[in-house]
This record gives structure tokens, C-alpha cells and sequence, in this order.
């Protein structure tokens, strides 16, 4: 049988081989003459529709319309279905001709590209509830079981095979969530509330609501008692779970109620990843892969909006921690853990600045602020008129204690920054042990009443003393 040889524009002995017998006989094709050639394309794919050319071990050439298009990695077939059926490795095409093969269950990398987002495009979360009441025993954890799935856009509750945890799915590049539960407990004044919030079941310590329903603040008959317990942004791993534990000692067995009239008792897990700060690699799960893909320089985000990762900073006896804001988000959040200060009995504060953190505004009615929360009773305090945002109990009530165990942890919220339309305003979740194991929990809010300044950075301080030791981490919201 003679050996076909394709040069220039002619096709030789092209009557006495078949397509078939070309594929199973001969190792290689050469082509020579000019590549786009019209003649020789066209040709081509006359007598092998759609086939490939053998172009080494490891790479097929294929001709599409005026070019010649190299698919290398993994290949070693004749023609381009080869390539579709590999199970493992990686592909990389180039060219410019329009060839598609399937890439699924092949990794492909992207390097080189800062500030690239998920790319898993769209929101994820799941939200489940109760749909009869659940009863607790007094002094006895009880991990809450639940009874529906209100939402769920990835697969999350499985409720069948565990139905006391959501689990982070996998494939959607989920690397940071937020968890919030809220749990309406039957009417009853005696004793204490406990919501634990878990991860893979252990505690997130910073995430936890102890309540005290005697004394000021005990409910009245007919009504009931909600709570919601909310985590900063916590990193997780495809397969985590979360769920949340409850405690009470009121004496007697006392229902958590489901979600019915007055009452709400449901738990919910969101993604909120920040944006990845290197390069990134995924696994197709399905369609196809088209031509080659080039990225170079900085991407620009589109699609969905993201929290990003801005600054970092590790207390060490600092009189403050000070952060610069860059423009461009929507909002910020600022995650404090385990704050030691070095003074008992200290206000916890922060200052807005208008000079990047040259100096910050403490003017005597530069802002307003009030805070309060439940503890051994329940506890408020506020001003209209101060040189600083106050956000735990005052000094001589509960401030923060500088003992082994006494540390603080909280989320703040920044609105309003970077503009001059509103009110640059901050609010906060926090908790944190005094002496005798009282836990205090806490919510506030502060604003800059003076005028409506450009807020580009703050500080966080304490009344007197330094900053002991702390953990600060802090986000961004990008602008739509």
C-alpha cells in the first residue's frame, strides 16, 4: 500500500487509501508549503473530515477553517475525540482556529493573575428550620436537629443523613463563611440561655450568645424569647460543617419553638469569601473548553461582588491599631480576636480620621453612640455628645478586665466611608468574660455627628492603657 504525502496543494495516491487504513498505517503526516493554503485545507478536509494529524507523542494538529490549530498534554490518538476521552492531566490548546474539546475531569491553571475572583460565579447558601418544637432538658447541651430546608442554591443540607449540620459543598471554591442561627425559646423566666454556634462540633468561641432571662428584661406571659446568634467570617473547607448546640437551666425541660406565630427558630450558613490574592487552579465539572485562554495583567472583577482581604495587624502593647481605608467599597468590616488590654476596667473606643491617619477627631460632641446587651442583667448605655464611640459596658460596670481569659471579641461594621453624602457611621457585635465567669454580649452603634467629612481611616483604642495582645483582620466590600 503507497504512503500518503501531503505537499503544497496536492494530495498524493488519495485514491488507493482510506481514512481508515491512514490512521491505522502511518505514524506521521508531513505538510509542507504554506499553512493556510486554501487548496491543501480545503483538501484535507475533503478525504479526512474532522480527523487529526499526528504531530508527535504528545500533540495532535488539527486544520479548522484557515488554520492549524496544536493540542498537546495527554494526546496520542489520530484524531480529536482522542482528546475528549482523557481522564487525567492537563490540555492546553493554541492557535487561533475554533476547535472545542471536552475538558472534564482535567485541571486547568491559571496562573500569574492577582485579584482574580472565584471563579465560580453566584451567591451560596442554605437555610433550614424547625417545624415542631424541640424540647431541651435543664443543664443538658442539645445539638438542635432540624426539620426542613427553607433554601439551599448547592447542596448543603442533607437532612436525611445528618440533619443537625449544614456542610460547605464542594466545587464552588467556597472558602469563608458567615453563620447565623436564631432560636425562640417558650416562655419561661428562671435561669440562663446558652447558643453555641460549631464548627466540624467544636465551639466558635467568638461566635457564642449567653442570655439571662431573669430579672429586667424577662418576658411576660403569652410572648416568647428570640435570640440570634451571628459569627464574624469564618475559613473553611469543602466538607466542614456548622451547626449550633443550646443550654438552658431553667429548672425543667422547656421547648425551643418552631416557626410558627411570634416564634422563629431556623439557622442559616452564607458564603462570604474574600477575593484570592494569587493565582488559581479548578477542575472542569462539565461543557467544554474552547481554544486557548490567555490572561495577562490584572483582571477586572465582573459578575458577582465579593468581600476582599485588605489588612492584617497583631496587637503588641500599642497605645492604638490604625487603618487607612481604600476607596472603592461599599462598606468594610473589621474582625477583632481575643483583645487583652493592659488597664482593668477600660473602655473599649474608636476614632475617625479625615487625613489617611495623620491624626483623628476627638472633638467633645464630634459623636454619638450607644450600646447595650445582656449579661448577669440586662445593661445600656449612650451619648449624644462625645469625643469618642464607646462600644462595650462604661468604666466602673463591666468595662474590659485585663485578667487570663478576659479577652474581647468583636465584628464592626463601617458605613458611609470615603464620601461626604451621610453620616460616617460604624456598628458592632461583641463579647467578651469579666470576673466571676460573667459573660458579657453585646451590640452598638456610633456615628461622626459633628459634620459630614470624608472618613478615610480609623482607630481602635482603649480608654487608657495600651493594647495588650489582638488579632485584626480587616475587609472590604467592593463597589458594584
Amino acid at each position: 500500500m503507497p504512503r500518503t504525502r501531503v505537499r503544497d496543494s496536492n494530495i498524493e495516491d488519495i485514491a488507493t487509501i482510506s481514512e481508515s487504513e491512514f490512521n491505522e498505517f502511518f505514524q506521521t503526516v508531513v505538510i509542507t508549503g504554506t499553512p493556510t493554503d486554501t487548496a491543501l485545507i480545503q483538501s484535507f478536509a475533503d478525504f479526512f473530515p474532522g480527523q487529526g494529524l499526528i504531530g508527535g507523542a504528545g500533540s495532535v494538529t488539527v486544520i479548522t477553517g484557515s488554520e492549524f490549530v496544536t493540542i498537546s498534554g495527554g494526546a496520542g490518538g489520530s484524531d480529536i475525540d482522542d482528546i475528549n476521552s482523557i481522564s487525567s492531566g492537563s490540555i492546553t490548546i493554541t492557535g487561533t482556529g475554533a476547535v472545542s474539546t471536552i475538558t472534564e475531569g482535567n485541571v486547568i491553571t491559571i496562573s500569574g493573575i492577582d485579584g482574580f475572583v472565584n471563579p465560580v460565579a453566584g451567591f451560596s447558601q442554605a437555610i433550614v428550620k424547625l417545624d415542631a418544637p424541640q424540647t431541651t432538658t435543664n443543664i443538658t447541651t442539645l445539638v438542635v436537629a432540624w426539620d426542613s430546608v427553607v433554601s439551599d442554591t448547592d447542596g448543603w443540607a442533607d437532612l436525611g443523613t445528618d440533619n443537625e449540620v449544614l456542610t460547605v459543598p464542594a466545587g464552588r471554591g467556597i472558602t469563608h463563611v458567615r453563620v447565623i442561627a436564631q432560636i425562640s425559646w417558650d416562655v419561661n423566666g428562671v435561669g440562663r440561655r446558652l447558643h453555641v454556634l460549631r464548627k466540624n462540633g467544636t465551639s466558635l468561641n467568638f461566635a457564642n450568645l449567653v442570655v439571662r432571662t431573669a430579672g429586667p428584661g424577662t418576658s411576660t406571659a403569652g410572648s416568647v424569647l428570640t435570640y440570634q446568634a451571628i459569627s464574624p467570617i469564618v475559613p473553611c473547607s469543602p466538607g466542614d460543617t456548622f451547626g449550633i448546640e443550646v443550654f438552658q437551666n431553667s429548672g425543667g425541660n422547656l421547648d425551643i419553638l418552631d416557626t410558627t406565630g411570634d416564634a422563629s427558630s431556623w439557622f442559616a450558613v452564607e458564603q462570604a469569601n474574600p477575593i484570592a490574592a494569587s493565582g488559581i487552579e479548578f477542575t472542569a465539572i462539565s461543557g467544554s473548553f474552547t481554544e486557548s485562554l490567555t490572561v495577562s495583567g490584572i483582571p477586572v472583577a465582573t459578575g458577582t461582588i465579593g468581600w476582599k482581604l485588605l489588612s492584617t495587624a497583631e496587637a503588641s502593647s500599642d497605645a492604638s491599631i490604625n487603618f487607612t481605608l481604600p476607596p472603592g467599597f461599599q462598606s468594610y468590616v473589621l474582625h477583632v480576636k481575643n483583645l487583652i488590654n493592659q488597664t482593668d476596667d477600660r473602655e473599649l473606643w474608636i476614632r475617625f480620621s479625615t487625613d489617611n491617619g495623620s491624626s483623628f477627631l476627638a472633638g467633645a460632641s464630634d459623636y454619638a453612640w450607644s450600646c447595650g446587651g445582656v449579661a448577669d442583667t440586662a445593661w445600656s448605655s449612650f451619648d449624644i455628645a462625645d469625643s469618642e464611640m464607646v462600644f462595650c459596658r462604661i468604666a466602673a460596670t463591666g468595662a474590659l478586665g485585663n485578667a487570663t481569659g478576659e479577652n474581647y471579641n468583636v465584628t464592626f461594621h463601617f458605613h458611609n466611608m470615603n464620601q461626604s453624602t451621610n453620616h460616617a457611621a460604624v456598628t458592632a457585635h461583641f463579647t467578651y468574660r469579666q470576673a466571676n465567669n460573667i459573660f458579657i454580649e453585646g451590640s452598638g452603634a456610633g456615628a461622626l455627628i459633628a459634620n459630614l467629612d470624608v472618613i478615610d481611616a480609623f482607630q481602635v483604642l482603649m480608654e487608657s492603657g495600651n493594647i495588650t495582645s489582638g488579632s485584626f483582620t480587616l475587609y472590604g466590600l467592593e463597589a458594584a
